[in-house]
């Protein structure tokens, strides 16, 4: 039988012997037992660090840190075991708790008044999909030619309050074919050029309520224009799209809760969805997450809905990371990243491969990113007035950096 006395001189030698996974064993075996103290706690989450098992080190310093919040070892490991975890509103809300005197001490700055700065941009090709009509039938189709997307974005963060805002302009040249192949006056196209302009206002408002957990609520707003050249037609209107989410940290899992609620195409949507992320090595070097959303609609006077799966996993390599996932299910005026990213373009996507990639340099101050999407998509066309539809692949390419000031 060991009491707390013979446990402190056990794991405070094994702790001078950097023997962390028989400190780490040992020190469980003796919560287990009922004996916890002050620097079992310290000695627990220092060994985990180590292991790089930040998530897991969280646990243990804030243990120690509701204990006692003088302890300056305890608060600096607390404040990096956040930030490797990927809790980074969880570390600038003890960071807030610093004296002047202890940031310059670990090497830290005060938080600017703008903290981030993110600009990034898209491109797309797609396979040629122009329908050719059999003799003696009349085909309608829409085609896209061109397309052009960039946003840029600033971030404030205020203690526990985060703030960002973001533009977007994304630009899409269409052609409205109008093909006739009847007999007597042989193959006969025209086609009228159709320019969209859609810009995006987002703002997010996100709020811890305390450690770990967090809210975010969020609103973008659309002004689309359409410009049928040739016809000298041009058509103005706004959309809406409203976004909340709560999400809550544990110490492998995090786990959250959204909703959106969008008028995109002039028809109602409604979007409620969990996310569900595991890190089985208790850091950011492995995780996989889960999106789930079902997005009802309303049309036409009618609703309807359909589920959207998104799975995926995501492993990382010193400063650089690869975050592949694959979606299921027909998208189509559907919302993700709490509002920021709108599909609401007219071809359906049936099914979806993202690759993203990113890494840090100097530090940590520049994240830059690539993401390659590939797309099976939906087109609808028109044969005689009836209702068709055909299958075309579609890529696209986003690139980007986020400044941490």
């Amino acid at each position: 039988k060991i009491n707390t006395i013979q446990a402190d001189k056990i794991t405070y030698d094994m702790f001078l012997k950097s023997n962390w996974k028989e400190l780490v064993n040992t020190g469980k075996s003796f919560i287990k037992n009922g004996i916890e103290f002050y620097y079992l706690d310290v000695r627990l989450g220092i060994a985990y660090y180590n292991l790089n098992k930040y998530r897991k080190a969280v646990k243990y310093f804030e243990k120690a840190y509701k204990a006692d919040k003088n302890n300056d070892l305890v608060k600096e490991y607390l404040y990096y075991s956040y930030i490797f975890s990927g809790r980074e509103p969880d570390a600038e809300k003890l960071k807030k708790t610093f004296t002047d005197e202890f940031l310059k001490n670990i090497n830290l700055n005060k938080t600017p008044f703008i903290t981030a700065i993110t600009l990034d941009s898209r491109i797309e090709n797609n396979k040629d999909y122009l329908i050719k009509p059999d003799t003696g039938n009349l085909l309608t189709q829409a085609v896209r030619t061109k397309y052009s997307y960039f946003s840029a974005g600033l971030e404030q963060i205020f203690g526990q309050t985060r703030l960002y805002y973001n533009y977007g302009r994304i630009q899409k040249n269409n052609n409205l074919y109008y093909v006739d192949s009847a007999e007597n006056i042989g193959f006969y196209q025209e086609f009228i050029n159709q320019k969209v302009i859609q810009n995006q206002l987002y703002f997010n408002f996100s709020n811890q309520i305390k450690y770990g957990l967090n809210i975010s609520v969020a609103v973008n707003w659309l002004h689309l224009t359409s410009k049928l050249d040739s016809l000298n037609i041009k058509d103005n209107y706004n959309n809406f799209v409203g976004a909340f989410s709560i999400t809550k940290d544990f110490t492998n899992f995090k786990t959250g809760l959204n909703s959106s609620f969008s008028n995109l195409s002039n028809n109602i949507q409604v979007q409620p969805g969990i996310t569900l992320t595991w890190y089985p090595l208790s850091s950011t070097n492995l995780y996989l997450y889960f999106n789930g959303s079902y997005k009802a609609e309303k049309a036409d006077g009618n609703w309807g809905g359909n589920f959207i799966l998104i799975p995926g996993l995501g492993f990382g390599l010193h400063n650089f990371y690869i975050e592949p996932s694959y979606t299921f299910g027909d998208i189509k005026n559907f919302t993700e990243a709490n509002g920021l990213i709108i599909n609401n373009d007219n071809d359906v996507i049936s099914d979806r491969l993202d690759i993203l990639t990113y890494g840090y340099l100097f530090k940590g101050k520049l994240n830059i990113f690539f993401k390659y999407q590939h797309y099976n998509k939906t087109n609808r066309y028109w044969i005689n007035e009836t209702e068709n539809s055909i299958t075309y692949k579609n890529n696209t390419y986003t690139f980007g950096i986020k400044w941490r000031l």
